[in-house]
């Protein structure tokens, strides 16, 4: 499910994130994964037929109309927090700032496609331009390089946040081979 975006506050109090265990499918993508036993064949007539018809949107509005109450319904402690994840606010620039460590050695490099693969990887999705402007932001900026003849754009000094922490695991690793 997308991220609900420039929700206010009647918006969230509203939308609720209820999971269900199938997925309801459509043509080819319903027969290409109809043996996995959460897959359920859709009715393309569901929306476009069905829920306009005149006596199903008079039982719904007598089910809600029944269902009213004074008071507001409290709902289960995992719907609200399933639905918080939807509707939570997204820092972008705080989880992209996350990613990426210094490391002030000029050989640690990451090219503009690195930056963007890796977050992608991390669930950012952000234009090539934006995440310039978020690596500026960083404090790293690129340079044109020759690499086997060709022109090659560059961060330098500069590694993923995991790559650091592999290095620093392994070395940690050496060392208690080491003591041994």
């Amino acid at each position: 499910m997308p991220k609900v975006k420039g929700q206010d506050d009647a918006t969230e109090n509203r939308l609720k994130f209820i999971e269900t265990s199938y997925s309801y499918l459509h043509g080819d993508l319903y027969e290409s994964k109809k043996l996995n036993p959460n897959v359920r064949k859709a009715d393309p007539e569901l929306k476009s037929v069905w829920l306009k018809r005149k006596d199903v949107l008079e039982a719904y509005a007598s089910l809600v109309v029944k269902a009213y109450g004074k008071k507001e319904p409290v709902a289960p402690t995992r719907v609200i927090e399933e639905s918080r994840e939807w509707t939570a606010s997204d820092n972008v620039e705080e989880q992209f700032a996350e990613l990426f460590e210094a490391t002030g050695n000029e050989h640690d490099t990451l090219t503009p496609k690195d930056v963007a693969r890796i977050a992608r990887k991390n669930g950012i999705l952000a234009s090539s331009n934006r995440l310039g402007r978020m690596m500026r932001t960083q404090g790293f900026t690129s340079q044109m390089t020759k690499e086997e003849g060709k022109s090659v754009r560059l961060y330098k000094g500069v590694k993923e946040v995991e790559a650091v922490r592999r290095e620093v695991e392994a070395v940690r690793r050496e060392v208690e081979a080491v003591r041994r």
